[in-house]
């Protein structure tokens, strides 16, 4: 019997994934025996090869791995199939044995970790500019978009691959303002 993959789910029940979240993907026989190593296959099309992860555990229905919360190795923002791969030996042959599941769709989407914003503090009816440093970097071909103060604002212009890009809103109102960063539809949570 081959390993099926019933669920892959991102913590707290959130929409998408990102660096540094513990997935968890469930499914029957994902392991025969303890495994000497299982591994998470990540597939994109925009991805020259697929991105292999250790798993942190693995059991007959469960197995966890921790994306990578930092370049090198953190996956770019984007759907995602995902399948484990168990190798072991056999105890008695000593033959190695190497067991690939099926596949599921996870999304894994952008990281915000700070947002600096100028003028500090906002002067309410202004412009102002707000710069958002995130993880993963944004790759050449996405679009970036960040939805703020009730509206939507693109990036200045980039050229390379970017943790950082900077936004202005053209008018603000004062007080709380519940951001969000957009690449390539996938939204960041809520900060």
């Amino acid at each position: 019997p081959t390993p099926r993959l019933a669920g892959v789910a991102a913590p707290a029940g959130q929409a998408a994934a990102q660096s540094g979240d513990l997935l968890t993907i469930t499914g029957t026989r994902l392991i025969k025996r303890p495994a000497d190593s299982v591994r998470v296959r990540f597939s994109n099309a925009r991805l020259d090869a697929p991105i292999w992860l250790d798993a942190d555990s693995a059991g007959e229905t469960e197995v966890t791995v921790t994306l990578p919360a930092a370049a090198p190795g953190a996956l770019p923002v984007g759907g995602y199939l995902v399948s484990i791969e168990a190798t072991s030996t056999d105890p008695v042959s000593g033959q190695v044995e190497v067991s690939e599941s099926d596949s599921l769709s996870v999304t894994v989407g952008p990281h915000l970790l700070s947002l600096t914003v100028t003028p500090d503090p906002p002067v309410a009816g202004n412009a102002i500019t707000i710069r958002a440093t995130f993880v993963p970097e944004l790759q050449e071909g996405q679009r970036a978009r960040l939805l703020a103060a009730g509206g939507e604002a693109t990036p200045e212009p980039f050229t390379a691959p970017t943790g950082a890009l900077d936004f202005t809103l053209a008018s603000v109102r004062s007080g709380p303002m519940p951001v969000r960063l957009r690449i390539d539809g996938i939204e960041s949570r809520l900060v």
